[in-house]
């Protein structure tokens, strides 16, 4: 028995079709919402959908999008019914097999059973060329000015959606997405109609963030108006996420997301606050090395006269011994003033991580010389 997916979201449709369908061998599953019906598809696996064009939430041409997306189900024949008038041109970028128009339950029930037994029919799937007639139950229907106004209307802000540079999610109250620009999609590193249906809260990873979740609930009870917050992806994306409710009737029905991709800005205010860090860093060093060489340049005067006075003493108790003493003495001093002066004139450098942080590194200098 072949298996039927009806999505509707006018229950008097879902009804009259199921009537249709009765004495026929098919197994008619229905639903109203679209993206219950992205769920039902996965569970049920029909042979055919029937879908209605305009609905409340995800509309039919993107349920069309989603099915041709997913290659299990890319091959179901897919049949528009709907009170809006169809062109055959469009079937084609919609990506519907067949146009159904609703209208007198006669006329709907022959026009319905014709489009599926053909669809259905072995000599349909062997052969794409086959002279199907697509549009069907047309001929009393006549254009609705106002609601094909509506449609433009709405393919044209669709279409201006979909090519703004900042991510803009559409959601249900539940947060599960409707609508997806293509900017959203690429800050998101998935295909757009791959996240159709899908929780963004889950892919923003923050469903369990209990300060998120007191911030969604104080717009909820418009304590807020919107809710801003900053996420870093698993992509490695560092994201600003701003949350608008759409309200009706004094409860939030959808949501709207905008995302905008801080990646660039935020490594390079990081580079900003490394080189500032560095310049104090060096300036200290040329302050401390100044102040640094006075007391070396006392120190070593002192062990040169002190060995001057030495060789008063020549021949003496340990005057060989001192001298030893004062020549390390010596030594050291001139280390360290290698360092300061190592230090003081950095005009090259290099980092490298340590731990949590990063340490510089200097060029090497030969300490001898």
């Amino acid at each position: 028995m072949k298996k039927i997916l009806l999505i509707d979201n006018d229950p008097v449709i879902l009804k009259l079709v199921r009537q249709i369908f009765e004495e026929e061998d098919y197994k008619l599953v229905t639903t109203e919402g679209g993206l219950e019906a992205l769920e039902i598809l996965e569970q049920e696996k029909p042979d055919l959908v029937i879908v209605d064009l305009v609905m409340s939430n995800l509309s039919g041409k993107t349920i069309c999008e989603v099915i041709r997306n997913k290659k299990e189900f890319s091959g179901i024949p897919i049949i528009i019914l709907s009170a809006v008038l169809a062109e055959e041109a469009s079937l084609e970028i919609i990506g519907a097999d067949a146009f159904v128009a609703k209208g007198p339950f006669n006329e709907l029930k022959a026009n319905l059973l014709k489009a599926v037994k053909e669809l259905l029919s072995e000599d349909y799937r062997k052969d794409t060329t086959s002279n199907c007639q697509k549009v069907l139950g047309v001929e009393h229907q006549h254009p609705r000015q106002v609601v094909r106004e509506l449609l433009e209307a709405n393919e044209r802000l669709l279409k201006v959606i979909s090519h703004i540079s900042e991510g803009l999610i559409e959601t249900d109250k539940n947060f599960r997405i409707l609508n997806i620009n293509n900017a959203s999609a690429e800050i998101l590193g998935r295909d757009r109609l791959s996240l159709i249906g899908e929780n963004i809260l889950n892919i923003l990873n923050i469903e369990k963030d209990v300060e998120v979740h007191d911030s969604i609930r104080a717009l909820q009870d418009k304590e807020r108006t919107f809710v801003e917050l900053q996420k870093t992806l698993e992509n490695g994306r560092t994201v600003d996420v701003i949350i608008n409710p759409i309200f009706n009737h004094y409860k939030p029905t959808s949501y709207i997301v905008l995302l905008k991709d801080i990646t660039d800005k935020k490594r390079l205010y990081q580079e900003h606050l490394e080189h500032a860090r560095l310049s104090v860093m060096f300036e200290m060093a040329g302050t401390i090395t100044h102040e640094f060489r006075q007391p070396l340049t006392v120190i070593q005067g002192l062990a040169e006269l002190a060995e001057r006075k030495l060789g008063f003493l020549e021949g003496s108790t340990n005057v060989n011994s001192v001298t030893r003493y004062l020549q390390k003495i010596k030594e050291e001093c001139n280390r360290l003033n290698q360092l300061t002066i190592r230090v003081a004139n950095i005009t090259q450098y290099q980092t490298r991580d340590i731990n949590k942080g990063k340490i510089v590194q200097l060029p090497v200098l030969d300490m001898h010389n």
